[in-house]
């Protein structure tokens, strides 16, 4: 992008320079691209932003910086989708290593890409109390979960784990201490305790990790086998989530297994529009979830984006980008801080693209 908008510049000088118009006008196109090439605003570079605050202006001028889903129970045939969105998939596909499951996994299949992803949830045991050499051994063993993605020839383009949190307050305990007959005692160790579960309740926060896998269709090779390639890249992603499932087990943590279509459907309704947690809960109640069928209608509603914010249904996101790591040594739990901090539903994104061996040595 720096390297268009510099050449751009040097042809339109050149342009003009065979015209009888005045140099000045001419030097414009170097000074323009020079400065998009290698300004910033708010510390990101022009030469990123620039196109899409272009294509965010053109929206809000034609009056189309709005879009809404065009029906409320859907169209025939695939999902109507945002333009972020457009061209994803939601495909469900067998288990075969899962005995006894009577719903299949999820695959996220992208058509512009052609990539198919699928999710595991995994949860961790006691991280944050561990010692620092336990710490330590818990994060050897994450490392050595995802050194074999670096191996030749491997099929996995990405691998991303995505931490949620958000306040849930104390509402299910009130209604346990409620059952229990605890809140009409009016003895001063209940009200101590009442006092206490009133204190906290706004400093509790649920926490939910998952970890998702990308297989390339390019990387496939369809000689070895009579299926086509989409077809292989799937049987290809369920042995990597099982493989790497094995892997997170042994090194302590909780793996548990890829979602169904209801489980991811739910998961992104969720992170989109935390608002909607409970009609959630109630559709989860429902005959066809306690069927294990539900509808895979996981796009939002509407998606209203504007420059510093983007609106979709009932929530308000703002996304901030880690620019660098640090460069010099950190502790185990230096991300504690931000993992662990949750006033409001926050999400933790991290993308990797497993690099071989032999790439990374050179």
């Amino acid at each position: 992008r720096q390297a268009v908008t510099v050449v751009a510049g040097i042809l339109w000088l050149a342009a003009v320079l065979q015209t009888p118009f005045p140099p000045v006008i001419g030097a414009v196109g170097p000074l323009v691209g020079t400065t998009v090439a290698f300004g910033r605003w708010r510390g990101t570079p022009l030469a990123e932003t620039l196109i899409p605050a272009v294509r965010l202006e053109i929206l809000r001028r034609t009056g189309r910086p709005r879009w809404a889903r065009p029906a409320l129970l859907g169209t025939p045939g695939r999902e109507p989708l945002p333009k972020a969105l457009d061209g994803l998939e939601a495909i469900e596909v067998p288990v075969p290593w899962i005995a006894g499951r009577t719903t299949g996994m999820s695959v996220i299949r992208d058509r512009s890409t052609g990539t198919v992803t699928g999710v595991l949830r995994v949860r961790g045991r006691g991280f944050p109390l561990a010692s620092s050499a336990e710490q330590e051994l818990i994060l050897g063993g994450w490392g050595s979960a995802l050194s074999p993605f670096a191996r030749e020839r491997c099929a996995v383009s990405r691998i991303v784990w995505q931490e949620w949190a958000h306040p849930v307050g104390a509402g299910r305990h009130q209604d346990f201490l409620v059952q229990s007959g605890t809140r009409d005692r009016h003895t001063p160790a209940a009200e101590d305790y009442l006092a206490l579960v009133d204190q906290q309740a706004p400093a509790t926060v649920a926490h939910e990790v998952l970890v998702s896998v990308t297989v390339d269709q390019a990387r496939i090779h369809t000689r070895r086998t009579s299926t086509s390639r989409l077809a292989g890249a799937i049987d290809v992603l369920g042995d990597e989530l099982r493989l790497l499932g094995s892997r997170l087990e042994a090194a302590g943590l909780v793996v548990e297994g890829p979602l169904n279509p209801p489980e991811l459907a739910t998961a992104i309704r969720l992170r989109s529009d935390p608002t909607r947690t409970a009609q959630l809960e109630t559709l989860g109640r429902s005959l066809a979830a306690a069927a294990g069928r539900g509808g895979v209608e996981w796009g939002p509603m509407t998606v209203e984006a504007d420059w510093g914010h983007v609106r979709v249904d009932g929530s308000i996101h703002r996304t901030y980008r880690v620019a660098s790591w640090p460069q010099l040594p950190v502790p185990t739990d230096w991300l504690g801080p931000l993992l662990t901090d949750a006033r409001a539903p926050r999400t933790v994104t991290v993308v990797m693209a497993p690099v071989p061996m032999s790439r990374a040595a050179r």
